[in-house]
């Protein structure tokens, strides 16, 4: 890696500089781990480099990220951005959407930690290799191996420059194709260290980033510019807004940054967190990505005793435009600040700049701002005028230099930081068979700035109810971008000259909420059973708002699939009932979900009732044998006359996959489990064979037939336990020995067609130090089987 020392900047150097001054400074932080000191960060990083420039990887190479949230995803894009160009992609992204930016963006490779992931079989599918990414939770936060990362013989590969691309993204415009933003390590460093600068961040501050970390916003706003200043960043695991003030207590954290939708949500358990807020860890909040209402941001403050930093900035020009600034700085309502990194101006519809109060768009120039969409010369040429970059807002400078945003110019939806192309909704709307027209547009809503709204035009005589448009939309596209609502209308109004013009389609269609329509609405009929009020206050805890009436429904309030994966946690722990991610999406509100739960309750409790008769007892579930099994499908399908069965949808795309690379550990699922005190191994070995006889899976394989998979399950199979003693070896020998045999057992292929696909081994450190490694492939084990084997073998 280059000197820090030279002028060409990049981004390893923001970490290296901090090394040579306070190599013991905390740099990352991650609840329920150990701190990553800024010395331990510069070393991951040196060994993951280390270990991509060996598999061939330069700077001219692009590799794809697709992890969580946590400190993991933070220190691969740092260690791989000082080798090669990082693309950290949504993990929420349907295949085909992850496969058309794999492609669009030409990656050589994919990091992740799910072999199985829609990612993964995109990367795959296209020619990618998949490196699977090892986190070391027994070590700081952040540290982690990468596995499957074949050597490759290169010439002398040179070591990124400033000018070379750093982070590789893609934006949502008006067109329904994806744009291509290449951002460098100048433009990165150069946004990164502006941020600190504003924020004046010291070595003593900490930095809660509660953002996604394949957003410029949590990389750069939240991670890049901690790092900069020499001072820590917490990485969670994602946003949690019940976890949030836990996170504060814990950590400390100075400040922290997030979107308006993630405030409100942290707003609305402020008062019941009152000792946790009242230590006055919080510094300040900053407050970026889209625009912060007045009320919320005077919520904030009065809460949290600390003044509220709005920043205004977009992923080309590497995230912050502009900033407020800290007191004694003045920071004025409804501004986004003093411009920051780039430079600003406001243009006409001409292309003439504009003197300070006067309205027009909003147009930016600098270190920061890329040169150029990538492979895009018709949206280069609409973007840029005279080296200035259009942004698409609307604006103006006050007589101090401050910017205010009026509004978007362009069509693209904004849906809490979220950017969505209308045309990209419409293409897949337009693709159902009952659709003749469609007009994606953005709807105002209170807590997420715009929801995403559809007006439809169903073709003749064809029948469509909303619901069946909406779930056609989620089986191709991410959750945030499909509509919250749909239209079904006679006609989509257009211009005089048959233009669409979405900005005005939610007040032609007569949609626009204004009090006149409210006070004509229906009053909603509240929560009035104990269970509908205690979903009603899950529901705001999750959304950040509460449901009206009854009939309100989880997605039309700002809902998505991670959220209600939150409501469904929640259910389960708080009222003890079972709710499927299926039935919320098909029982979606208030009143409809209490129904399914209230059952669900009353299932249970029948269920628990001893048989009114003494002398009956409640039948018990037996073990079905497969000669059962086969006879009564022989009676419901009349076609099976084999001892196979078919494998699931999710086995097929495994065997598939396997077909291609045949030879790849890539799908094998470890388990090291420590073992510590006296260990009587024939006790393991009659606990491992118990539970392979208990489970069918276990004794599985898949053969093919007539170029098909079939499972077959095996009436019995043994298992067996080789023993590796390593007492042999002098003691600081034996970890590295360790770590050596667990990377090559997960490297070993499984033979699918044949059998076994479990393995088993113990590797003996000293007589009272064990631990035991089961290995299994994904087709036949996934993350619920792991808690079920370690549940059954304890």
């Amino acid at each position: 890696m280059t000197d820090p020392g030279l002028p060409d900047p990049c981004v390893q150097h923001v970490v290296r500089r901090h090394v040579e001054r306070a190599p013991n400074a905390v740099a990352i932080v991650s609840p329920d781990r150990a701190p990553l000191t800024y010395r331990r960060l510069w070393t991951q990083i040196a060994d993951v480099a280390a270990a991509l420039r060996a598999g061939g990887f330069g700077p001219a190479d692009r590799v794809a990220i697709v992890l969580p949230d946590g400190p993991e995803m933070a220190v691969a894009f740092l260690a791989v951005s000082a080798v090669s160009t990082a693309a950290p992609l949504n993990p929420a992204y349907r295949r085909n959407e992850v496969e058309a930016r794999l492609t669009g963006l030409h990656v050589k490779a994919l990091i992740t930690n799910d072999e199985a992931s829609p990612a993964a079989v995109a990367a795959l599918r296209i020619g990618a290799r998949v490196v699977r990414l090892v986190p070391d939770l027994s070590a700081p936060a952040g540290v982690f191996g990468l596995a499957d990362v074949p050597l490759a013989p290169h010439a002398s590969l040179p070591l990124p420059r400033g000018g070379d691309a750093a982070l590789v993204l893609t934006t949502s415009g008006t067109t329904s194709r994806p744009k291509v933003v290449a951002l460098t390590h100048a433009n990165l460093c150069a946004s990164a260290l502006n941020i600190a600068a504003r924020l004046e961040l010291r070595a003593d501050d900490r930095c809660l980033d509660v953002m996604p970390l394949f957003h410029v916003h949590g990389l750069i706003g939240g991670v890049l510019s901690s790092l900069a200043a020499g001072s820590s960043v917490v990485c969670p695991p994602g946003f949690d807004a019940p976890r949030f003030f836990d996170w504060i207590d814990a950590l400390e954290p100075t400040w922290y940054t997030a979107v308006p939708t993630m405030h409100q949500a942290i707003l609305a358990r402020a008062s019941a967190h009152g000792r946790v807020v009242a230590r006055r860890s919080i510094h300040f909040i900053r407050s970026a990505s889209s625009a912060l209402p007045g009320p919320v941001r005077t919520a904030l403050e009065a809460a949290f005793q600390a003044p509220v930093i709005e920043a205004y900035g977009m992923t080309e020009g590497s995230h912050q435009v502009a900033s407020n600034p800290l007191p004694p700085g003045v920071r004025k309502a409804g501004s986004v600040g003093l411009t920051s990194g780039a430079e600003a101006a406001i243009m006409d519809a001409r292309g003439q700049l504009l003197p300070h109060g006067s309205t027009g768009e909003i147009v930016i120039r600098g270190a920061t701002v890329m040169t150029g969409y990538e492979a895009d010369p018709a949206a280069n040429a609409h973007a840029f005028v005279d080296g200035w970059l259009r942004t698409g807002d609307a604006g103006h400078f006050d007589e101090d230099s401050y910017l205010f945003i009026t509004g978007r110019l362009t069509e693209t939806i904004n849906r809490a930081g979220e950017k969505i192309a209308p045309l990209e909704v419409d293409d897949v709307l337009l693709s159902h068979p009952a659709v003749a027209e469609a007009a994606t547009f953005a709807l105002p809503h209170e807590t997420l700035g715009h929801e995403v709204a559809s007006a439809i035009v169903l073709r003749p005589a064809i029948a469509c109810a909303e619901r069946e448009l909406r779930e056609f939309v989620a089986a191709t596209l991410a959750p945030f971008k499909v509509p919250s609502r749909i239209f079904l209308v006679d006609r989509i109004p257009k211009s005089a000259t048959g233009k669409l013009q979405r900005h005005l389609l939610a007040s032609q269609l007569g949609l626009a909420a204004d009090d006149a329509s409210r006070a004509a609405a229906p009053v909603p009929a509240p929560p009035c059973s104990p269970l509908e009020r205690t979903l009603a206050a899950i529901w705001q805890e999750v959304l950040g708002v509460a449901p009206e009436g009854i009939h309100d429904n989880f997605f039309d309030l700002g809902g998505d699939s991670v959220l209600a994966a939150r409501v469904v946690a929640r259910v389960s722990g708080e009222l003890n009932a079972d709710l499927s991610l299926v039935t919320l999406f098909e029982r979606p509100t208030l009143a409809s979900m209490a129904d399914v739960i209230s059952a669900a309750i009353a299932d249970r409790a029948a269920a628990r009732e001893p048989a009114k008769n003494p002398g009956t007892r409640r039948p018990t579930i037996s073990p079905v044998g497969r000669e059962a099994f086969r006879t009564r499908r022989t009676r419901l399908a009349d076609a099976v006359k084999t001892p196979e069965t078919p494998p699931s949808f999710g086995q097929q795309r495994l065997w598939f996959i396997d077909q291609w690379q045949p030879d790849s550990g890539m799908f094998n699922s470890r388990v090291p489990i420590r073992l510590t005190g006296s260990l009587q191994i024939a006790a393991i070995e009659q606990s491992l064979a118990a539970i392979v006889r208990r489970h069918d899976v276990l004794r599985a394989s898949f053969p093919s037939k007539g170029g098909q998979p079939v499972q077959r399950i095996a009436p019995a199979l043994r298992v067996p336990l080789p023993v590796i003693d390593l007492g042999g070896l002098p003691e600081c020998d034996r970890a590295p020995e360790l770590d050596r045999l667990i990377r090559d057992e997960a490297r070993r292929p499984f033979d699918l067609s044949s059998g076994p696909l479990i393995r088993t081994s113990l590797i003996r450190i000293d007589p009272d130090n064990h631990v035991l490694l089961v290995t299994v492939h994904h087709i036949v084990f996934d993350g619920w089987s792991r808690a079920i084997l370690l549940r059954e073998l304890a």
